[in-house]
């Protein structure tokens, strides 16, 4: 294997942090009256945000890293792809209680260039933290 299961659960855990550091500073900075009850308001949103990636995303992903590194072939590529396989399951469920009701066609919310972003920049960062974990080691 390549990367012990320790790095891999670290890089997966950590990844989602700074997009969603990113995403509270411009929802604060975007509503002007910058109360304690409206940054509370939105920091609460971001933790639960997190949790919902915790309790989705991290097993599926866990699963899938590990299968990948034990056949040698967790690099770039495939992560960004197995981003987009992990991300709709997310993306469905936050569209669901948001909308109350899955796309039509549900692959039209890749259409959408902040949801591509939004697959794209985890992956791109679990990269580079399997990277750095694994050369710290």
């Amino acid at each position: 294997m390549k990367y012990n299961l320790e790095i891999i659960k670290k890089s997966i855990l950590i990844i989602p942090i700074p997009l969603l550091f990113f995403l509270l500073i411009y929802l604060i900075l975007s509503n002007p009256p910058y109360t304690l009850q409206n940054i509370g308001f939105f920091l609460m949103g971001t933790i639960i945000v997190y949790f919902i990636y915790c309790i989705i995303v991290v097993p599926i992903a866990f699963l899938i890293s590990v299968t990948l590194n034990h056949y040698y072939i967790l690099n770039l590529l495939i992560i960004l792809i197995s981003a987009f396989v992990v991300a709709t399951p997310f993306y469905l469920f936050i569209n669901f209680l948001h909308a109350a009701s899955i796309p039509d066609p549900w692959w039209k919310m890749y259409s959408h260039f902040s949801t591509i972003l939004l697959t794209i920049v985890p992956a791109f960062f679990y990269w580079i933290c399997l990277k750095w974990f694994a050369r710290k080691i």
